[in-house]
């Protein structure tokens, strides 16, 4: 019984070793811009007379900034102020002291300083 036990765990280890080596060989997804999209809509009307109509989509939203620039800015800020949808410096310049504390999770009893962060990222706004 033990033996069977352990050629049990052996390729259970194995089969397991196999998917994990499998799943780090596999390249991670790519985030390249998208070049933007021109669609156009054939629009008819209640008299039945066809027109056509061109919309261009606006171009994806440009590359993140580095938001851990920012002195007080660590990585988990910055994730945090991305999953909020500021990504960029000219965005957190243009929030408020409250909103980035709220956003951050900032204690009342921590030293960071939103109204410094938003200083520091209306200069990098400028700069970059």
């Amino acid at each position: 019984m033990k033996l069977w036990r352990s050629i049990l765990y052996i390729g259970v280890g194995y089969g397991v070793g196999l998917v994990v080596r499998r799943w780090l060989a596999a390249e991670p997804p790519t985030t390249e811009a998208l070049p933007p999209v021109t669609i156009e809509i054939q629009v008819v009307d209640k008299a039945a007379v066809p027109h056509t109509t061109t919309a261009v989509l606006p171009a994806p939203p440009t590359a993140a900034d580095d938001l851990t620039r920012i002195k007080g800015v660590g990585p988990t800020y910055a994730r945090r102020l991305q999953e909020a949808g500021i990504h960029t410096f000219a965005a957190l310049a243009q929030q408020t002291p409250d909103t980035l504390r709220q956003i951050s999770g900032l204690q009342p009893w921590q030293a960071a300083d939103p109204a410094d962060w938003i200083a520091q990222a209306a200069e990098w706004a400028v700069q970059d």
